[in-house]
């Protein structure tokens, strides 16, 4: 009797067990996340992983575009939630947390869904078809980003008109050669017969001094000074005046003033603290003086930028240099700050490519230039060869400043 209560006993467990797991079944069965939900949590995410804009080159609009992945590689490894990156992810355990703003954060019962989806094996409904009508945008914030992010630069963008070698343009014979005084004005008259339209006339004597002194000084001439010039006879007389501005330092001083604003030339060094630098009236000094000495170009630029590195350093090569220490700084001690270095190399960078090829590059610095043909590669090749300098201070005084200064 005891022996077959056990045995009806054991057959009633089993039987409980069994009815036990049929309940867990059903209701796993119950639980499994429907494709059209996970679909409408996919397509929040559609905006800027969809079919018209596909930032890190993610897609989430069809299964294959999921597994294949972007540039962080495959979204969803099917049946391993864990080690998604999607799962990973949405829950916030790999930055940045996605959605990002504006787009609002899934709810915990969005999340689940997504992890169940994942662990079943992330079916699509169709697998090439896409995922919900939301995988496209009218956001033009969007499109922009879509259109340049991730993009590929070619030789054709290489080739841009602003980046070739300029060539010196055919002087056109006008029909009135008379009127041109220089080849500007030569090509400024084929111009203006081009569009049918006649030169101003010339203005007269009182107006073109003030122009002349106005345009290269920046200062007004005197009563005197334009008194002269009304009664100068000769046909040179413009002539005579132009050569005579140019000559005064006074020209200098102003044409310099526009090359210290590119150079972004300051007094102080900026910031909350905006310390003095006492000596960087020698840089300013050395433009005015290349101005009034009618320095080549060429020469002007190799100066400030390596004017330190040349076979036979001078004072005034050396002074110029002062171009890539002009730029804010904070204190000496946080030079070595990794995070202050690398600023400072890009205001070094940026200062150059405007002031010497009026490119903004700093876009480069995260990703590859949204308008013009310079890559992130192209922005580190051009850190790395300001990256080796060392700032340091040290007196920088003339051969003569020294010589009177040993002789004290």
């Amino acid at each position: 009797m005891r022996a077959e209560s056990l045995r009806v006993k054991a057959a009633v467990t089993w039987v409980a067990a069994l009815s036990f797991l049929g309940l867990v079944a059903i209701a796993a069965l119950a639980q499994k996340p429907q494709t059209p939900d996970v679909m409408a949590i996919l397509a929040k995410c559609q905006q800027c992983h969809g079919a018209t804009v596909q930032m890190s080159k993610l897609s989430l609009a069809t299964r294959a575009s999921v597994l294949e992945g972007g540039s962080h590689g495959p979204a969803v490894i099917p049946g391993n939630a864990a080690d998604s990156l999607l799962y990973k992810r949405i829950t916030g355990q790999e930055k940045p947390q996605m959605p990002m703003a504006p787009v609002a954060p899934l709810t915990a019962e969005e999340i689940r869904t997504i992890k169940d989806w994942i662990n079943l094996g992330a079916p699509f409904a169709d697998d090439q078809k896409p995922a919900a009508p939301a995988a496209t945008t009218d956001d033009p914030s969007l499109l922009v980003y879509g259109a340049y992010h991730e993009r590929k630069i070619t030789d054709a963008d290489r080739q841009w008109w602003a980046f070739r070698m300029p060539v010196r343009p055919a002087i056109p014979q006008g029909k009135d050669s008379g009127w041109n005084g220089s080849p500007i004005d030569a090509l400024v008259r084929a111009k203006l017969d081009q569009k049918g339209l006649a030169p101003a006339p010339q203005a007269d004597r009182r107006t073109l001094i003030r122009r002349a002194y106005l345009d290269l000084t920046g200062l007004l001439p005197s009563p005197a000074e334009v008194d002269s010039f009304v009664k100068d006879p000769s046909p040179r007389a413009y002539e005579k005046l132009v050569d005579r501005l140019l000559a005064s330092p006074h020209y200098g001083e102003r044409w310099a003033r526009l090359w210290l604003d590119v150079a972004r030339y300051a007094d102080s060094t900026g910031y909350e603290y905006d310390y003095d630098v006492s000596e960087a009236w020698r840089y300013r000094d050395y433009v005015i003086n290349a101005f009034n000495q009618d320095k080549p170009y060429n020469q002007f630029i190799v100066e400030q930028i390596a004017g330190d590195e040349l076979d036979k350093p001078t004072f005034e090569s050396l002074t110029a240099t002062g171009f890539v220490r002009l730029g804010p700084r904070v204190l000496d001690r946080d030079l070595e700050n990794p995070n202050y270095r690398f600023d400072y190399l890009d205001d070094i960078i940026r200062t150059t490519y405007q002031s010497f090829q009026a490119l903004s590059v700093n876009c480069a610095r995260c990703h590859d230039h949204k308008f013009d043909p310079i890559t992130r590669k192209d922005y580190y090749k051009s850190i790395a060869v300001f990256n080796g300098f060392v700032e340091y201070d040290h007196p920088l005084v003339s051969a003569e400043e020294w010589a009177r200064y040993e002789k004290t």
